[in-house]
């Protein structure tokens, strides 16, 4: 956030900070993106299918209250602790839209490093059926036809998006 849009301006104009945001999606309104609490909560609204869940599993929901007083329904797991142990509770029209998102930004992790990320702040009950099925043509043409060679270090999954920026 900054507070003055010639601040603003000033870092675009940096070539390798900009390059950092040629990754991102093109998305038809940028407002409307899974970091967006406020899309979250007016999608949320809107899903049947989680105020029904929320019906029928009352202790396994909480609604949080997030950035600028924005109320966002969350899934807990039973036995853990609401305060610590919650995810965002995706309605049923967000789940393509954000697996997309944190597909893209990150350059194409493979399905086990997506399906970690979203795991840790998000919550489907189809989600991993929908990462496993995700069709990428870019993931497709690059990918490796066979096993691999040699063993290399997990890579670890970034808790936000451009927490760590990489320039050679």
């Amino acid at each position: 956030y900054f507070a003055e849009a010639d601040e603003f301006h000033d870092l675009l104009e940096d070539d390798d900070l900009f390059e950092c945001f040629l990754s991102l999606p093109v998305m038809a309104s940028p407002g409307n993106n899974p970091l967006n609490y406020k899309y979250i909560r007016d999608q949320q609204q809107a899903c049947q299918a989680l105020a029904t869940a929320r019906q029928r599993h009352p202790h396994d929901y909480i609604v949080k209250e997030l950035n600028d007083n924005v109320h966002i329904i969350c899934h807990v797991k039973p036995g853990t602790d609401p305060n610590v142990n919650w995810k965002i509770a995706l309605p049923n029209s967000m789940p393509n839209e954000a697996i997309s998102w944190f597909h893209t930004v990150p350059c194409h992790p493979g399905q086990k490093r997506l399906n970690e990320a979203m795991q840790t702040r998000y919550c489907h009950p189809d989600m991993r059926r929908m990462i496993n099925n995700l069709p990428c043509e870019v993931c497709s043409k690059n990918k490796l036809s066979g096993p691999g060679y040699g063993l290399l270090p997990e890579r670890e999954v970034r808790g936000q998006p451009f927490e760590e920026i990489a320039v050679n």
